[in-house]
Formats: C-alpha cells, sequence, structure tokens
C-alpha cells in the first residue's frame, strides 16, 4: 500500500494558508503513524496535487528536478513552487502560485541538538549566546526554531546546506507554543529577500 492511499487515520493532520510577504503559502502538515520514509514522499506528493488542485493555483502537471541534488518544484509552472519537509513520522508540504518558498519541520524532542559541533555550525554567535542561557528542554527546542527557519529560507532560495548557517540570522526567539514540532514557511520576494514564518498551530497554547 503507498502512502497516497493509507487508510487509517492521521494522529495530526492540519492545514492553512500564511500570508508572507505579499505571497499566500498554503501548507498541510500531518503525523503519519508507521509511515516509512517512502510512505511520507508519496504521500507529500499527493497532498500537494490536491493542494494546488482545490486551490486552483496553476495547472497541476506533477514535479520534476532540474538536477538531482536540486529540489522538486512544479513541472511547466515556472513562477510557482512547492517545498515538502519530513521528520519522524510528521510531514510539512508548502505550495505557492507566485513566489519561491521553502518549508521544514523537526519533530521533537529535538535531542539531535545536543550535538555541539551541530550547534557550532548552525548558530550565529547572537544564538549561541540566546541557547546557552536556556535550560535542556528549552534549548533543544529554540535550536530545533532556529534549525527549522534557516532550513526553510535556504530552500526558499535554492542553496540548501552550501550556505553558511553561522551566517543567517533565523530571527527565532525563546518562547514557543507547546508544539511535537517546530516549524518554519519561508519566502524568498521578488529583491531575494528572506522572510521566515514560525508555524502555530490556532490551539497551541504560549
Amino acid at each position: 500500500m503507498t502512502a497516497a492511499t493509507i487508510s487509517s487515520p492521521l494522529a495530526l493532520d492540519a492545514r492553512g494558508t500564511a500570508a508572507i510577504a505579499g505571497h499566500a503559502v498554503h501548507w498541510r502538515l500531518g503525523t503519519v503513524p508507521g509511515a516509512s520514509r517512502a510512505d511520507l514522499s508519496a504521500l507529500a506528493r499527493a497532498w500537494l496535487e490536491e493542494i494546488v488542485n482545490a486551490r486552483d493555483l496553476f495547472a497541476w502537471n506533477g514535479l520534476t528536478r532540474a538536477s538531482a541534488t536540486a529540489k522538486p518544484r512544479p513541472r511547466n509552472a515556472p513562477d510557482a513552487d512547492v517545498s515538502i519537509s519530513h521528520s519522524s513520522t510528521m510531514l510539512l508540504v508548502g505550495a505557492c502560485a507566485d513566489a519561491r518558498i521553502g518549508v521544514d519541520i523537526e519533530a521533537g524532542p529535538f535531542r539531535a541538538f545536543d550535538s555541539p559541533a551541530l550547534v557550532r555550525r548552525m548558530c550565529t554567535p547572537h544564538e549561541s549566546t540566546t541557547a546557552q542561557s536556556l535550560d535542556d528542554d528549552a534549548r533543544r527546542r529554540y535550536l530545533a526554531r532556529v534549525w527549522t527557519s534557516k532550513e526553510a529560507q535556504t530552500k526558499a532560495t535554492g542553496t540548501g546546506l552550501v550556505t553558511d548557517f553561522r551566517t543567517l540570522d533565523s530571527g527565532a526567539r525563546p518562547h514557543f507554543p507547546l508544539q511535537p514540532f517546530e516549524a518554519h514557511l519561508a519566502v524568498a520576494d521578488r529583491d531575494a529577500v528572506l522572510h521566515a514564518h514560525t508555524l502555530v498551530l490556532e490551539d497551541s497554547r504560549d
């Protein structure tokens, strides 16, 4: 059974539209218990097709890649963009008709961010100082927020991990809703200015 035909209910299924720098970024986020990486990849494409067609964003002709390392982009829709991210069994997708976008999600408990080497590679001096001022759980969540912001921004530009994250400001703040994930949507506008948006579900509480 492929992910596109998974019949079990999603443990979490949320969707919405974020207005970022004058662009509408349509997103869907879900947790798919027991899903493999291949299942999530197939489901991501099904969700994107559903979003694009339901919103009449552009003519859906599937996805294509300019190269083996490039992110998937809509085929025959040069002004549009999509983005996909998954972590553990959590999946996040986004679509936009008229801007370059990126999405990224990290599922809790964020223990990867206990690595000092990773923190050194990903943080500006200000972000490092902020992280050091927090207790263990808050530090992990803050670093997950820093990471997803930067990942989403570099997906929007198409530069990915080629970018030196130590020079990129995440805009993350050490105050967060208690969600089982950290996630960001990002837009690169026509002047190549990046705009990151923290994804918070409506029923989350600070």
